[in-house]
């Protein structure tokens, strides 16, 4: 199952080349039973180019923790 606590879910993506990555948007729609999740981080690999860009959040994506958003724009960091 994806996005079970304590796991790390992994998705290929394959897409237009979209260049150096400056950052991203995750989010969900926080439908279902205990829909909020933690975001520990988000690590993209360009296959093409071999580059992984790390996405740190240590955050909550929920409207019952943090400070209940859903959704979170986050900044590459060197790893």
């Amino acid at each position: 199952n994806k996005f079970e606590q304590g796991q790390t879910d992994t998705f290929t993506i394959y897409a237009i080349d979209l260049g150096a990555l400056t950052k991203i948007r995750i989010r969900h729609d926080n439908t279902g039973n205990r829909a909020g999740w933690f975001l520990d981080r988000i690590d993209i690999t360009d296959m093409n180019n071999e580059i992984t860009y790390y996405f740190p959040c240590q955050r909550w994506l929920a409207v019952e923790e943090d400070d209940g958003q859903l959704s979170r724009e986050l900044l590459p960091v060197d790893e």
